[in-house]
C-alpha cells in the first residue's frame, strides 16, 4: 500500500543526481598533462634538435698572416797563422769572428685538407729578409773589433700533419702540427745561395669569430708556437750541422 506523496519524491533523485554531474563537470578544474604525456594520455613527441652549424667540421682551410722566426748563432770562425816558435810554430789567432742570423718576421700562408676526424695535412711557405751580423773581436790589428751585416732572402716551402680539437662548448680549436720542409737562401746579390732543411714541431689555437652552415664555414684568427730545427743553410761552423729555434705565428683564416 503506497503512501501518499511517496511518489513525486522518487522522481526527483533523478532530477537531482543530474544537477549535481553538471555543476562538477563545469567547476572541476582542468586536468593537468604529465611530463613526457599529452593531455590525453599519450606519450608527447620528443622536441627536434636542430645541428649547430658547425656540427660536421670544414673540409679546407686557408690561413695568411706574419710569422716571426727568432733567428740564432751561425757559428764561430778564427783566422790564424803559425808562429816562428821553437821547435815547432804555434798558432796566433788574429781574429775571430761570430756570426749570428738576426730575427725576422715574414709572410706566412698554410693551407690544410682534413682527412678524417681531426686529422688535417697541411703545406705552407715562409718568406722573409733575416740579416746575417758578423762580430769582430780579439783582432790584434783593430783591438775594438767591428761589425757587418749583411741581407739574406729566405724561403722556406714545408709540409705534414697536423691534429686539431673540437670541444663542443667552448669556442677555441687547439691543435698540434710537425712538418718538414726545403730551405733556399739567398742573398742580395746573389752570389751565396744556401739549401737546407727545415723542420717544425709545435701547436696552436684557432679562434672561430664567425660561423656559418654553408659556403664559408668559418673565419677568424690562428696563433701558432713552434720549435724550429734546420739542417743547412747559411752557416760558417760545419761541427754543428744541425740549429734550433723558436718560431711565433699570427694569422687569419677562412674554412670551407
Amino acid at each position: 500500500m503506497r503512501r501518499p506523496g511517496a511518489a513525486p519524491a522518487t522522481r526527483a533523485l533523478p532530477l537531482a543526481a543530474a544537477g549535481v554531474t553538471v555543476w562538477l563537470c563545469l567547476h572541476a578544474p582542468p586536468v593537468q598533462a604529465q611530463p613526457g604525456q599529452t593531455s590525453a594520455g599519450r606519450p608527447a613527441a620528443a622536441p627536434s634538435r636542430a645541428q649547430p652549424a658547425d656540427a660536421r667540421p670544414p673540409r679546407v682551410d686557408v690561413a695568411v698572416g706574419v710569422k716571426w722566426d727568432r733567428g740564432g748563432d751561425r757559428g764561430t770562425r778564427e783566422a790564424s797563422l803559425t808562429g816562428g816558435g821553437i821547435p815547432h810554430g804555434g798558432e796566433v789567432v788574429l781574429f775571430r769572428a761570430d756570426t749570428r742570423q738576426a730575427s725576422a718576421a715574414g709572410i706566412a700562408i698554410r693551407a690544410g685538407v682534413r682527412v678524417t676526424g681531426g686529422l688535417v695535412v697541411e703545406g705552407g711557405a715562409f718568406i722573409s729578409r733575416p740579416s746575417i751580423d758578423t762580430t769582430i773581436r780579439d783582432d790584434v790589428e783593430q783591438p775594438e773589433g767591428g761589425m757587418s751585416t749583411a741581407r739574406l732572402r729566405e724561403f722556406v716551402f714545408d709540409g705534414g700533419l697536423r691534429y686539431e680539437w673540437r670541444p663542443r662548448a667552448a669556442r677555441l680549436r687547439p691543435f698540434v702540427r710537425g712538418s718538414l720542409g726545403y730551405l733556399r737562401q739567398l742573398s742580395d746579390d746573389r752570389t751565396v745561395v744556401e739549401a737546407g732543411l727545415h723542420g717544425e714541431v709545435g701547436g696552436g689555437v684557432f679562434v672561430p669569430l664567425v660561423r656559418r652552415a654553408r659556403g664559408m664555414r668559418a673565419a677568424g684568427l690562428r696563433a701558432d708556437i713552434m720549435a724550429t730545427l734546420r739542417r743547412g743553410g747559411f752557416d760558417v761552423d760545419d761541427t754543428t750541422p744541425t740549429r734550433a729555434g723558436v718560431a711565433l705565428g699570427v694569422a687569419a683564416f677562412v674554412a670551407f
